[in-house]
C-alpha cells in the first residue's frame, strides 16, 4: 500500500541525479521523474549559445550530444574529430550579404566542405587534397550565421576557417 511516500522520494532522486548531471557537466540529461528536473534538454538551462563553455559544444563532440551542430565563430578554426561527417554552425555576426574566405587544409586525404546559408548551398571546396581557400559570398538573408558540412574518411585530417566578414 502506498501512502505517498514514493513521491517525496522520486523528487528526491531527481534533484540528486540533476544536481550530480551539472557537478559533472553532463548536459542533455533530463530526469524523468514525476516533476523531474530538466538539466540540459532544449528550452532547459544549458539552452542558449553553445559555445559559451568554450569547446563550441556542450559536450565537445563536432556534432553536439543533441545531434545539433557544433557552434563556433567566424576565425576560430575547425579540426577533424574523426569523424565522417560533421556540421558546425559559424556565427558570422551579422546577416547577409556577407562575403568571406573558406581557408582549409585537409591532409593526404580527399574531403568535401560544403557551406550553406539558410539551408542553400552557397559554395565550398569540393573533393580536395591539401591546403587551400575559396572567397564564398552570401546574398542578403535574415540569418547571422552559416553551417558547413565537412564529408571525408572516418579517421581523416581536415581543418578549416572561416573569415569574418569586412
Amino acid at each position: 500500500m502506498n501512502h505517498g511516500i514514493g513521491k517525496p522520494r522520486r523528487a528526491v532522486v531527481a534533484a540528486v541525479v540533476g544536481a550530480a548531471a551539472l557537478a559533472c557537466g553532463i548536459p542533455g540529461l533530463a530526469v524523468a521523474a514525476e516533476g523531474s528536473m530538466d538539466t540540459g534538454s532544449s528550452g532547459g538551462i544549458f539552452s542558449g549559445s553553445a559555445d559559451a563553455a568554450g569547446s563550441g559544444t556542450r559536450d565537445g563532440s563536432p556534432n553536439g550530444a543533441d545531434g545539433a551542430p557544433r557552434v563556433v565563430r567566424c576565425g576560430q578554426q575547425s579540426k577533424s574529430g574523426g569523424q565522417a561527417v560533421t556540421n558546425t554552425k559559424h556565427l558570422m555576426g551579422r546577416p547577409g550579404p556577407l562575403t568571406f574566405t573558406l581557408n582549409y587544409n585537409t591532409g593526404t586525404q580527399a574531403d568535401k566542405i560544403d557551406v550553406f546559408y539558410q539551408g542553400k548551398f552557397v559554395g565550398g571546396s569540393g573533393n580536395v587534397k591539401g591546403a587551400g581557400s575559396k572567397k564564398i559570398s552570401v546574398k542578403a538573408g535574415t540569418n547571422d550565421y552559416v553551417t558547413v558540412k565537412v564529408t571525408g574518411p572516418v579517421g581523416g585530417y581536415w581543418s578549416y576557417t572561416l573569415t569574418c566578414p569586412a
